[in-house]
């Protein structure tokens, strides 16, 4: 570490994640505000304030035009948006030759350590499975499937190595579920549920599943920090956080 405390800057600072983060870090040690930036905020320039590292859970078009400032700045990046297309995708990817930048879907410790071991079932157990995601959220959430449920279902295709069909339904309708190439996906909402993601593998006459369940909105914060803090030193180069997991949690 350069130096401490860590500057941070928060990219949709006054969004749902975005105050979440700036409630988490006033109780962690390390880390001081450099500044926030929203939708009425002059924009980042080579002219703001100083700052170690950029969080920017704003939106796709706001992380692709902060790209280039970045670039001239030198300050490396944490991505906590989703929805990207393909193309904004690569214009990241070329961005990371010379910035060190880390996007994720999701900053849970948990649903991370979660993408790990669904990756690896899967792996192991090949086309013998048929695979059921389930995801809850609260009712307030009106989009399905959630971004984590195809993230899992993203890790089970990255398990087998082969590109799979995903069906998709909003209960109490029901996906298809009797097919081991095809990864069934169903929704549920339920009042007071934060998030909860359960894997399950079918094989033969046993299941094996896997589940992460999410108590308080706080989790995505921590993660997002410790994503910024594990960050702020890197060389050029697209990141994960199971490139963060990979050295274990200090």
């Amino acid at each position: 570490m350069s130096h401490l405390p860590i500057r941070l800057a928060i990219a949709g600072h006054t969004g749902r994640l975005g105050r979440e983060i700036c409630a988490s870090f006033a109780q962690e040690d390390g880390f001081v505000l450099a500044f926030g930036l929203g939708r009425n905020d002059n924009p980042l320039s080579t002219n703001s304030p100083g700052f170690d590292v950029l969080l920017d859970v704003s939106s796709c078009e706001g992380v692709i035009e902060r790209l280039p400032v970045l670039q001239q700045l030198g300050k490396p990046v944490v991505i906590g948006v989703t929805g990207f297309d393909q193309k904004q995708i690569q214009q990241i990817k070329a961005a990371a030759k010379t910035l060190p930048i880390l996007l994720s879907g999701n900053f849970s410790i948990g649903v991370n350590l979660l993408l790990q071991q669904v990756r690896d079932v899967a792996r192991t157990l090949g086309d013998r499975a048929n695979i059921h995601i389930s995801e809850t959220h609260h009712t307030a959430k009106k989009d399905f499937p959630s971004g984590t449920a195809l993230m899992l279902a993203d890790a089970v295709m990255q398990g087998r190595g082969q590109n799979m069909k995903i069906d998709c339904a909003l209960h109490p309708q029901q996906p298809d579920t009797g097919q081991s190439k095809t990864i069934a996906i169903t929704s549920f909402r339920q009042s007071g549920v934060i998030g909860q993601h359960t894997v399950a593998f079918d094989i033969e006459d046993e299941t094996t599943s896997y589940q992460h369940t999410a108590n308080a909105r706080s989790i995505f914060a921590n993660g997002a920090l410790i994503a910024a803090k594990w960050l702020v030193d890197r060389q050029p180069g697209f990141y994960q956080m199971r490139d963060v997991l990979g050295g274990g949690l200090v």
